[in-house]
């Protein structure tokens, strides 16, 4: 077993060292060639809250959606897997603050 060197070996990982993988996204054409994509080498933590706030807007958006239409099962089921996947990032986000990352 490795001897701990110092208070530092303790600590979770300096933050913004975690960072994106390029990804490829929304397909444009027959050829499924991608319109957008993620870039690499954006720090995690930004990268999380922004999925956050995009997430927050969606809610938004479907909440309303299944209010107008009276309660559609599909509309809901679609408020909900919003819902998780929110709260998903965010518990991410809350970990990485509570393990020494940016809050």
């Amino acid at each position: 077993m490795a001897a701990i060197d110092s208070k530092q070996d303790l600590q979770a990982p300096i933050a913004g060292t975690r960072k994106t993988q390029f990804k490829k996204f929304f397909s444009c054409n027959p050829n499924q060639d991608a319109l957008f994509a993620i870039n690499a080498d954006i720090d995690l933590d930004d990268a999380l809250e922004q999925a956050s706030t995009f997430l927050s807007s969606a809610e938004k958006v479907v909440r309303d959606l299944a209010m107008m239409n009276g309660g559609n099962e599909s509309a809901f089921a679609a408020l909900y897997l919003v819902q998780m996947s929110k709260a998903l990032v965010d518990a991410s986000i809350l970990s990485e603050a509570r393990e020494g990352g940016a809050a």
